[in-house]
């Protein structure tokens, strides 16, 4: 602090490492905002987790539903189909076919559900687990498919059970 005599008055020069007034404010709203975007992300975050668990649970359910009445009919008709001849095993794996019917409908609306969920572009981790979401439920409409086109599919290992992610 310098003080000044000039004509007898004193003047207190400010000292020059003290930060101004307009700085400190514009400091303190700096931290606001920076605090109150990071609360706002949060929560942005969570919902988009939540969301993403729910369409999760939701393909749980919807894959279990299609897959009850074909693996019922697996069930019934693999007895008699593993000694079969080649045109028994056609019908009966016509028979499994025939059971893929319902599947789309248990599927469909899980579809429009989970790609409707929004996830922001900067939330890598949840757009990472929509896109498993919506390529796990891909791979089981794409079984039911080939499972209505050709019963004997079903007969084989799903790729859909095995699940390397939350989804």
């Amino acid at each position: 602090m310098t003080i000044v005599n000039d004509s007898e008055v004193l003047a207190h020069e400010p000292d020059p490492w003290r930060p101004g007034r307009k700085f400190q404010i514009i400091a303190v709203v700096i931290v606001l905002v920076a605090v109150v975007g990071f609360m706002v992300d949060r929560k942005q975050r969570e919902d988009e987790a939540a969301a993403l668990t729910r369409c999760s649970q939701s393909i749980d359910t919807a894959i279990a539903a299609a897959l009850v009445p074909v693996d019922a009919m697996v069930a019934y008709v693999r007895p008699t189909r593993d000694g079969a001849s080649a045109q028994l095993s056609g019908e009966l794996d016509a028979m499994v076919a025939g059971q893929t019917e319902r599947a789309s409908g248990h599927l469909t609306p899980v579809v429009a559900a989970c790609r409707e969920i929004e996830v922001l572009s900067y939330h890598g981790a949840e757009k990472d687990r929509r896109r498993d979401c919506l390529a796990r439920l891909a791979l089981a409409a794409k079984y039911f498919e080939a499972v209505s086109e050709d019963g004997s599919i079903a007969f084989q290992p799903r790729a859909f059970d095995r699940r390397p992610t939350d989804c």
